[in-house]
């Protein structure tokens, strides 16, 4: 049996009836409310109240290709002149941070590592409803493909059974590296 101070603090959900922590039934509560949870909608907030600020202050102008920023989802914080690997301080200067379009963030960041900015030119397009392996080196259907977000298609590079056959090979690889065998060992 637990002890009466411990006991009054337990609450029980009142969905599966178990008992839960104080602070998951107010994550719960605040989810169910907000329907996102509460770091997600504490960052909108953050974003809505910068933009309200930057639109007031006039200071809603992309300082890369000085257009007006029309909303808090084109807004993006930017360094005017690169900090990594040249100096901490430029990183907290904020004479050295402004306000951009998040494209145009994006852009000066792929071009700066030497990438162009658009399309690839190696983006192999197929019929509707197919992408590119470059593992088989053809087109199968999108079903085959596992999701990724941050490609330009959202979808891996490999089909699945190429994705499996590369992580089979990472792992006996690694396995190999473990026990000593492989890259100088014995």
């Amino acid at each position: 049996m637990l002890p009466d101070k411990i006991r009054l603090r337990q609450l029980w959900c009142h969905t599966s009836g178990t008992p839960i922590s104080y602070d998951s039934c107010m994550s719960q509560k605040k989810l169910a409310q907000l329907g996102v949870p509460i770091g997600t909608a504490t960052h909108r907030l953050r974003k809505l109240l910068l933009f309200s600020l930057a639109c007031e202050l006039d200071l809603n102008h992309c300082h890369r290709c000085r257009q007006k920023i029309e909303s808090p989802d084109d807004l993006g914080i930017d360094h005017k002149e690169p900090w990594l690997d040249v100096s901490v301080e430029r990183f907290w200067d904020l004479g050295n941070v402004a306000f951009s379009h998040k494209l145009c963030n994006s852009r000066a960041r792929r071009s700066a590592i030497g990438r162009k900015s658009g399309p690839s030119p190696l983006r192999k397009v197929g019929s509707p409803g197919t992408a590119w392996c470059d593992r088989c080196n053809e087109f199968v259907p999108t079903t085959g493909f596992n999701r990724n977000s941050s490609k330009w298609n959202g979808l891996q590079s490999f089909c699945k059974p190429c994705a499996r056959f590369e992580q089979a090979g990472r792992k006996s690889k690694r396995r190999l590296l473990v026990s000593g065998f492989g890259e100088g060992g014995i």
